[in-house]
């Protein structure tokens, strides 16, 4: 017995042993569930800080080669300590000719503001140099070029002003021009969650303080390139009301011409997403089409843009997949889910041969995605988009395309084996890039994804959030947060709001679109501010609208905050049908509205009408919608109506078209319809094939209760045959 108790002993000591040893591996390998959050180890201790170095740095590196000293020393930045009534900022240490420097750079207005920094940029020039006193410069040249800004387009321009500044640094009007194609390239942003063009905004910052202070510290010197992309910052820094004076200067003090009304008309339209501001798109330059079908989609959805992009057989280029795959699309986009992330990879292959002058190796591929966005000044000379920037934008691009296939398979098709196969191939072979350890944790809010899959590529998205926040946007950190708290990690996301902090970069409405949906909800007093600067953005205006007016506003009250937008934004227009009630005879009229911009719109439209017996009215909405809707499916869903209307009105031919194109989708509804038709023709063998089919299709309850009441019907006629086939479906 002795023997015994010792064996269970040494038994019980060898489990608890081996327990310890295997948790610790597993501690090592993934860490636990409910796990501490990830403290910041980045040199950047907040987003603003990061920002404030990367615009000063660029700085001081270009302004140090352009007067013709060496290189400085490391520069240290911190915030300035907050003074009431005084602006915040930051305070600059570095060395320049050896010697220390301190300078404190105020942001009166925003963190991009580019007289913000010109107090730096003279500092280290000493004195104007070749750009002073110049006149400026109102040349189109680049302006037209970048009308088409396809990527080979923009690294064209890249080369040519990068050979401008390795010349000489202090051209003023090259970095005019450097901001500009900076500028473009971040118009040309088109990633989801991953949108991020913080650091083009603060390489374009740097340049444009550059061209301000080599011309003597005035921004009404600037050249015709350096005006637009003022704008440009303007816009895509959320500063939007600026950036609408800024091109209404630009309109009345400069000559009009073809180039700069296309530019005027594609920068307004990225403004107010007023898709009816160009009633002739397909007429229009590559930029100008790009902005009204990123319009068209934004406001009327993504089939309204597929149809514009199928009729209009514009130029290939990357951003209609981009767009086309940005949050809220159904099946229309297929042929570019299709496509997976080859495009993009393909669009870093011709990058790097243009750059390189040689071919990108397979072996290469992973290394050169992952190389940093640079400066200006690199070891190779001046380049205004070096190749890491590129980079950058593929990665951003490709983890959003990833994504987007995700939701095509798994949320439109629902096909879930397909989904995760696809996972398993992307995941395999991209793991090793910079941001796509993010991704899973993105993935996890899709759904049907099980947390113990990716431990390892979570944890590692933990890691870099910590060691460098600057590489995730706020959409992508947020919504790492909740897998990491469910999945076995050893670290959890750290707290958001101690990297972006404030929320949204001082001055500007960055972002807002996203950072308001996934961070805390502004500080008392910012919101107002918010929209003053950004009076166009979807968000903070619903924002305004609840702030001032409750959960329930009305009609009115929606229109008077979103103004013009309430008329063309269907969104908007539906949110205001829904606001005078149901049975308000106001509906009606609003929901016409949507109807006249949007057929789809139209069956809403219909079955408002059908209950309060507006018959003509809702046949007519029906038909708008028959001949011109995107959804066929949802069309024949709801044509019944219509097919009687028809027959009722003597025109048999009109009816069958419209129950035969309804049956043709296949859709139970549909089909119903067609055999609806034929039943009252009398064809009722025919009719009866219709129903069976729907049965045989669908297997559903409802699809069985289609032929038995189709049976009960021709029992109640008196036609023969019919009660044994009933009998039968009853007890089946």
């Amino acid at each position: 017995m002795a023997t015994g108790k010792l064996r269970k002993g040494l038994s019980a000591v060898v489990l608890l042993v081996l327990a310890a040893v295997l948790a610790n591996m597993a501690w090592s390998r993934w860490g636990q569930l409910g796990a501490a959050p990830a403290t910041l180890e980045s040199r950047y201790r907040t987003e603003e800080r990061w920002l404030a170095e990367e615009v000063s740095t660029d700085i001081i590196e270009m302004a140090v080669l352009a007067a013709g000293k060496p290189p400085t020393e490391k520069i240290d930045v911190s915030i300035l300590a907050p003074v009431a009534g005084a602006p915040p900022g930051v305070q600059l240490s570095f060395q320049v000719d050896g010697k220390d420097v301190t300078e404190a750079i105020k942001w009166p207005e925003h963190i991009w503001a580019p007289e913000s920094y010109l107090p730096l940029a003279r500092l280290v020039l000493a004195a104007p140099r070749d750009g002073a006193g110049a006149a400026a410069t109102l040349d189109e040249d680049l302006l037209e070029a970048l009308l088409k800004p396809l990527p080979r387009v923009i690294e064209t321009q890249n080369q040519r002003v990068s050979g401008r500044l390795t010349n000489s640094m202090a051209d003023a009007d090259a970095h005019d021009e450097a901001a500009l194609v900076i500028g473009a390239l971040a118009m040309r942003e088109a990633a989801g969650e991953y949108w991020d063009v913080r650091q083009l905004l603060c390489r374009m910052t740097a340049h444009l303080a550059m061209a301000d202070g080599l011309r003597g510290g005035s921004a009404s010197g600037r050249s015709l390139s350096g005006r637009y992309a003022d704008a440009v910052l303007s816009t895509m820094a959320g500063r939007t009301a600026d950036a609408m004076k800024r091109l209404d200067a630009l309109q009345a003090g400069v000559a009009s011409s073809a180039t700069q009304d296309a530019w005027q008309r594609a920068l307004r339209m990225r403004i107010t997403r007023d898709w009816r501001a160009m009633p002739d798109p397909s007429q229009r330059t590559l930029l100008e089409k790009i902005e009204y079908f990123s319009a068209v989609k934004l406001t009327l959805g993504s089939a309204a843009a597929n149809r514009f992009l199928e009729a209009d057989e514009a130029e290939p280029a990357p951003d209609w997949a981009r767009i086309s795959l940005e949050p809220n699309f159904g099946t229309e986009v297929g042929g570019f889910a299709s496509e997976g992330v080859e495009p993009e990879v393909a669009l870093a292959r011709d990058l790097w041969t243009r750059i390189h002058g040689r071919a990108l190796a397979d072996s290469e591929l992973i290394e050169a995605l992952n190389r940093p966005a640079a400066r200006c000044v690199t070891p190779e000379g001046p380049r205004v988009i070096a190749w890491g920037t590129w980079a950058a934008s593929v990665q951003r691009h490709l983890c959003h395309r990833v994504l987007s296939n995700d939701i095509y398979l798994r949320l439109i098709l629902g096909q879930e084996d397909q989904a995760q196969a696809q996972i398993a191939q992307l995941d395999g072979r991209w793991d090793a890039l910079a941001l796509y350890p993010s991704v899973p944790g993105v993935r996890w809010h899709h759904g049907g994804i099980q947390l113990e899959s990716f431990p390892e590529a979570l944890t590692t998205a933990v890691r870099t959030a910590a060691r460098r926040p600057e590489l995730l946007p706020a959409a992508v950190w947020t919504a790492l947060a909740e897998p990491a708290n469910y999945a076995v990690t050893r670290r959890r996301m750290p707290d958001p709001l101690s990297w972006f902090a404030p929320p949204v970069p001082f001055g500007t409405g960055y972002d807002t679109q996203r950072r308001l949906k996934v961070l805390p909800d502004a500080p008392g007093g910012t919101l107002p501010a918010l929209f003053a600067r950004d009076p166009w953005s979807y968000e903070v205006t619903w924002r305004i609208v609840e702030a001032r007016f409750g959960k329930k506003p009305s009609a009115d009250q929606i229109r008077e905050v979103y103004g013009a937008r309430a008329d063309y934004d269907l969104a908007i227009v539906r949110w205001r049908a829904e606001a005078v009630g149901a049975r308000s005879p106001e509906r009606a009229r609003i929901l016409e509205e949507a109807c006249r911009l949007q057929a789809d719109a139209c069956l809403e439209l219909a079955a408002h009408l059908v209950p309060l017996k507006r018959d003509d009215e809702a046949a007519r909405a029906l038909r708008r919608a028959f001949d011109a809707a995107d959804d066929r499916v949802y069309v024949a869903n709801t044509v019944s109506f219509l097919v009687r209307y028809e027959q009722d009105h003597g025109r048999a031919a009109e009816a069958q078209r419209i129950a035969e194109a309804a049956a043709a989708t296949g859709s139970a509804r549909g089909l119903e319809a067609m055999g609806l038709l034929l039943e009252s023709r009398g064809r009722f063998p025919e009719a009866e094939e219709y129903f069976v089919q729907i049965e045989r299709r669908y297997q559903s309850a409802n699809s069985v209760n289609l032929p038995l009441g189709f049976y009960r019907r021709m029992m109640v006629r008196g036609e023969a045959g019919y009660e044994a086939k009933f009998q039968r479906g009853v007890r089946d």
